[in-house]
């Protein structure tokens, strides 16, 4: 066998190498492109789900206000049995939403027959110049202590009774108005 010492003399290219240098500890600081992507990825998804959350309390919140206002018009019809009262809370009501959920230069000034239309075609489920035009468009302008033969306190009230719970279903629905209100 030949002795380790023997071998380093013998060979003069070993004699020549240096001892084996670590290399420097790796930085932490810059991070490398990965991981800038990867924070400002997760920062972009921070903020779009902050938007989406914002906006499904507000679309809630909204639709919210509505039902509640819609609930108290819904009190005080069995409270009063008012048939010309509640057709003005009706048409005020739906007035509002209509505002809300479009430019309010369109709604705001409309005629009557304007606004028959008008309901016709963004309220399409109420089917409204069929059923319910009278009760939105005329009945509110009527002196509030009429009285009504039965018959037609029985078509009043079952108009009422009916619209009040198609506006509940479409209140439901109700997407984001452009106008919206911050909470």
């Amino acid at each position: 066998m030949v002795s380790p010492t023997n071998s380093v003399a013998s060979h003069p290219a070993l004699a020549e190498l240096a001892d084996i240098h670590l290399p420097e500890a790796i930085n932490y600081w810059p991070p490398a492109p990965g991981w800038w992507i990867l924070a400002g990825l997760l920062i972009l998804f921070v903020y779009i789900s902050y938007r989406l959350i914002r906006s499904f309390l507000q679309i809630r919140h909204y639709r919210t206000a509505l039902l509640e206002e819609l609930q108290l018009v819904q009190r005080h019809w069995k409270k009063q049995q008012n048939i010309v009262l509640t057709a003005a809370k009706i048409s005020s009501l739906l007035r509002r939403y209509c505002i809300d959920q479009n430019q309010r230069d369109k709604v705001a000034a409309t005629s009557q027959q304007e606004w028959s239309h008008y309901l016709d075609i963004h309220l399409k489920p109420l089917e409204f110049s069929k059923k319910y035009q009278e009760l939105i468009i005329e009945l509110p302008y009527q002196d509030p202590l009429i009285k009504f033969d039965l018959e037609e306190n029985n078509i009043y009230s079952k108009k009422i009774n009916e619209l009040l719970l198609k506006l509940k279903i479409i209140f439901k629905k109700s997407k984001r108005p452009k106008r919206m209100i911050n909470v």
